[in-house]
C-alpha cells in the first residue's frame, strides 16, 4: 500500500502569521531585514564585542518557517509554561513551523512581548528609544 502523499505547506501563510508579532517593535529596533522571505530585528544595544544585541527573526526556510527570540536564550526561565510551542523549539532561541494554529500564534505573541519587557527590565534595551547601556551578553548577534 502506498504511502499518502505529504499535502504541501504554505509557509508564506505560516510567516504571514507571525509577521505582525514583530511589527510593533520596529520602530524600537534596527531592521537588517524585512522582504517576503524574512524579518530581522536587531535592538539598539551593543554587546560587550561591539555587535547590536539580536531580538528576534522570522524566515522563510525550505520546509519550515523559522521563528528565532533571542531572549529566551539570555533568559530561559520565559521558557517556563509556553506549553505546545515546547515542542516546536530547536536549539535555545528557535521556534520551526511547518504550519500554525491560532493558539501557537498567541503564544508567540505573548513570549515576544514578555522577552521584550524582560530585555527592559533587566537593562539590556531602554523603552524610550534611547542609548540604552551596554549589554553584559557576549553570546551571538543572531541566528
Amino acid at each position: 500500500m502506498a504511502l499518502p502523499a505529504r499535502q504541501p505547506t504554505d509557509l508564506a501563510a505560516v510567516f504571514a502569521a507571525f509577521r505582525p508579532i514583530l511589527e510593533p517593535y520596529i520602530p524600537r529596533m534596527t531592521v537588517i531585514q524585512d522582504n517576503e522571505r524574512g524579518l530581522y530585528l536587531n535592538t539598539r544595544s551593543m554587546m560587550k564585542n561591539r555587535q547590536p544585541l539580536f531580538f528576534a527573526s522570522i524566515a522563510i526556510n525550505k520546509n519550515y518557517v523559522s521563528f528565532h527570540l533571542f531572549p529566551v536564550s539570555m533568559y530561559p526561565d520565559l521558557l517556563e509554561g509556553i506549553g505546545d510551542l515546547a515542542k516546536r523549539m530547536q536549539g535555545k532561541s528557535c521556534f520551526n513551523f511547518r504550519k500554525v494554529d491560532p493558539d501557537q500564534v498567541e503564544g508567540m505573541r505573548a513570549l515576544v512581548a514578555a522577552g521584550h519587557r524582560r530585555l527592559e527590565t533587566e537593562g539590556d534595551i531602554t523603552s524610550g528609544g534611547g542609548q540604552p547601556r551596554q549589554s553584559e551578553t557576549s553570546g551571538p548577534s543572531g541566528p
